[in-house]
């Protein structure tokens, strides 16, 4: 452990100063009063990075600091430091009786909280910079008071980014007028209350970014809001209401929308927006009708959960589309289409995708991620690049374990005619016992190079860990092996094995055999590196046998030596 990570570590006192060397000590305490001779403007931009609960902490550190915690103006407050997780999660109409009467005890000390940490700062007279609630009402009436004063200190307070979550059971809570007249805003995020319309006029002259979460409003009230918001960039939308139609205009700035059409009841979406570069539409019914013939610059869109046709019909009208996202849109059945202007192209849970044609000359990346390969074909000419990643479990629904047939199609669908694999991530369940022999018959031909191979092993019983291996390698000859350590019991055995087996390459295995299987091919290997999760900064690791046990959770990296030429850079 350094000095600053000692002179940090929350857990100090539990450390026994008879055993800490009083040189040390004295470096300590040095370091600390350095720290603090620094402005308030550095220790506050420091105290930006830490969470509420660790910037609190600063404050016994002397009265100095004390004082800086009180002007921080930072104000994030979450109940779920106060409530825990499992009640902070819950909305209010799933709280059992005993589950009310706990959190209503612990709701009380965070609204006083709040209260005070908010009537501290005001007197410190100074801007704030942000504010963020996230809170459930069990009472919206009762409480409404209590909100309308904290909105209404933090406008007073020239408050800068402002972000409102509420949860209620049905009633939502009406934001006060005051909110509209907070004219040095450049961030505004509101999530589950009323945005009823002002009598005065809407002064977000300074608003870049504006996220409506749950929001009940009109349509008129939307076109208003984005109107009186000329330096507006980027735009996002959930409708708490049925909306019928979203319309997105004078808006010149505007660069980034999200629109969710709020589970298909959006009819049609109208984006007028001449400055317009990304563009995100979620949950649209095949009946919607969109019109973005009026964003010209637009090179970014994300499909998620939107009808085939809509899909179709969308992107050949966007000439200038470079990167195209297709998330979780299920029966597009044969996808073809050709750009001249396409540089990434992305496939993410598209269920009942059986074919993708595509002529992209300038495509530079190709994604594709799902649970089960159900490509009858792929066409993608083009010599880019291709990451491929194959999940047991996703979002989309449905759970599929993988199969002697399922190992096949990946090799001979995806590998066999990618120009070149950059990555290829498997996260899988073993359901059938099959052998690299049985492999070798359905698939003969010899496995093809790839970068990064990346495993995550889930409940693959000890006894099929060598077979899994020989199939994996069947597969392909990657560059670099990575396996991910999160289950420990499971990944530290799994890591041995495949250790041992690298390492006790027997080659008289298949010498009968035409193509042989990998023991015959690979030269060396050596373990590269250890990346844990927390801190992406790679670990050196010398004796891994030893050394695995204590690792964290992360992932281990074999740097693999073939005998034959890789094409990668």
């Amino acid at each position: 452990m350094n000095l600053y990570t000692l002179l940090w570590s929350p857990s100090f006192d539990e450390y026994d100063l008879n055993v800490i060397d009083l040189k040390i000590m004295g470096d300590r305490i040095g370091a600390m009063d350095r720290f603090s001779e620094l402005p308030d403007y550095i220790i506050h931009h420091i105290m930006s990075y830490l969470s509420t609960e660790e910037a609190a902490q600063t404050c016994v550190l002397s009265k100095r600091w004390n004082h800086l915690h009180a002007s921080f103006p930072i104000l994030d407050f979450d109940q779920i430091y106060f409530v825990g997780k499992a009640l902070a999660t819950k909305k209010p109409d799933f709280l059992s009786i005993r589950e009310k009467r706990r959190f209503c005890k612990h709701i009380n000390r965070f609204i006083q909280f709040v209260d005070a940490s908010l009537l501290r700062f005001c007197e410190r007279k100074v801007s704030m910079q942000k504010f963020r609630l996230s809170m459930t009402l069990l009472d919206v009436e009762g409480d409404t008071s209590l909100l309308d004063n904290w909105i209404e200190l933090a406008v007073a307070n020239e408050v800068k980014e402002f972000d409102f979550n509420v949860q209620t059971d049905d009633m939502l809570y009406s934001l006060p007028e005051t909110i509209f007249s907070a004219k040095f805003l450049t961030t505004l995020k509101l999530s589950g209350c009323n945005l009823e319309q002002s009598s005065n006029s809407i002064r977000f002259h300074s608003l870049k970014k504006l996220a409506l979460d749950n929001v009940g409003m009109d349509e008129q009230m939307v076109q208003k809001f984005i109107s009186e918001c000329p330096l507006l960039e980027d735009f996002f939308i959930f409708p708490a209401w049925n909306f019928k139609c979203v319309c997105v205009s004078h808006a010149p700035k505007l660069k980034i929308v999200t629109i969710d059409g709020s589970f298909y009841t959006v009819e049609s979406i109208e984006i007028v927006a001449p400055s317009l570069q990304q563009c995100t539409l979620i949950h649209l019914g095949n009946t919607c009708v969109i019109n973005m013939s009026g964003c010209p610059h637009l090179n970014s869109l994300e499909l998620k959960s939107v009808n085939v046709d809509v899909v179709l019909d969308l992107i050949s009208k966007i000439p200038l589309l470079e990167k195209l996202i297709i998330h979780n849109c299920h029966y597009l059945g044969r996808f073809a289409f050709s750009s001249n202007q396409l540089k990434d192209l992305q496939f993410l849970y598209c269920n009942q995708l059986d074919a993708i044609d595509v002529d992209a000359p300038a495509l530079l990346s190709f994604s594709y991620q799902c649970s089960h390969p159900c490509i009858s074909s792929i066409n993608v000419p083009c010599p880019c690049p291709w990451k491929l990643r194959f999940l047991i479990d996703h979002e989309g629904g449905g759970f599929y374990l993988p199969t002697l047939t399922w190992f096949e199609c990946i090799k001979e669908e995806f590998i066999r005619v990618a120009h070149q694999v950059k990555e290829l991530s498997m996260s899988i369940n073993v359901k059938d016992s099959f052998t690299l022999d049985e492999f070798r018959k359905r698939s003969p031909s010899l496995p093809r190079d790839v970068e990064n191979l990346i495993i995550d092993v889930q409940k693959v019983p000890p006894s099929k860990y060598a077979a899994y291996l020989d199939c994996l390698l069947w597969i392909c000859f990657p560059r670099i092996l990575c396996i991910e350590a999160k289950q420990r019991k499971t990944s530290i055995k799994f890591i041995e094995t495949v250790y041992e087996k690298l390492i006790n390459r027997d080659t008289k295995c298949c010498n009968s055999n035409i193509i042989k299987c990998w023991r015959h091919y690979l030269k060396d290997f050596k373990v590269e590196s250890f990346v844990p999760y927390k801190d992406p900064k790679p670990l050196r690791v010398d004796n891994l046998m030893i050394e695995l046990p204590r690792l964290p959770e992360g992932t281990i990296r074999f740097h693999l030596d073939w005998c034959f030429f890789f094409t990668y850079s």
